[in-house]
């Protein structure tokens, strides 16, 4: 009986690893393609969850998952209309918030950007080590999928309230948090 020989995959073994558990999540999941920043082209995985989606990429002997927000001109272009007191305080309280999700490293675009109608973008970052003899790093992968996105979702809703032209509040409602943990 002649066997096929196995397919040799052409994913990082941390990426085949979270492929797997990602399927097993019951997510939707794309191998795509994307660009380091040394211009090589690598593979890399499109994991939807709800509406959202994020991009796991695999590092040494880690894995990166990274949802890349970009700020709608629209919003932006009514949040520069506001005092620019008002946007430097809402910068602040942006960072503040981000940093208050313990596990997650976050970037405004462009960088050095000191006023909220400047910000273009926000990249949502969770680095995290997998490994198939410790189950619990699946659930670690898990809940890195759904805090980039919860902090993602939070952004966007701040963002959506100041270019509606009101002035932040000093703290955050949580409330909603918990509405929006599982989308």
């Amino acid at each position: 009986m002649a066997h096929k020989p196995r397919k040799k995959s052409v994913l990082p073994q941390q990426l085949e690893l979270a492929l797997q558990w990602a399927k097993d999540m019951d997510k939707e999941v794309k191998i795509i393609e994307a660009e380091t920043a040394d211009s090589r082209r690598v593979p890399v995985l499109q994991v939807f969850h709800g509406k959202r989606w994020v991009i796991v990429s695999a590092k040494a002997s880690s894995v990166s998952v990274v949802l890349p927000l970009k700020i709608p001109e629209s919003a932006r272009k009514k949040i520069t209309k506001l005092p620019d007191n008002i946007q430097e305080k809402a910068i602040f309280m942006l960072r503040q918030q981000l940093l208050s999700y313990g596990r997650i490293g976050y970037i405004l675009t462009p960088l050095g950007v000191r006023k909220l109608g400047d910000v273009e973008g926000v990249l949502i970052e969770e680095v995290l080590r997998l490994s198939p003899r410790e189950y619990s790093t699946f659930n670690r992968f898990a809940d890195a999928v759904q805090e980039v996105i919860t902090a993602g979702v939070w952004v966007l809703h701040f963002i959506g309230g100041m270019s509606s032209g009101e002035e932040p509040a000093e703290s955050v409602d949580s409330s909603e948090a918990v509405n929006v943990m599982y989308v």
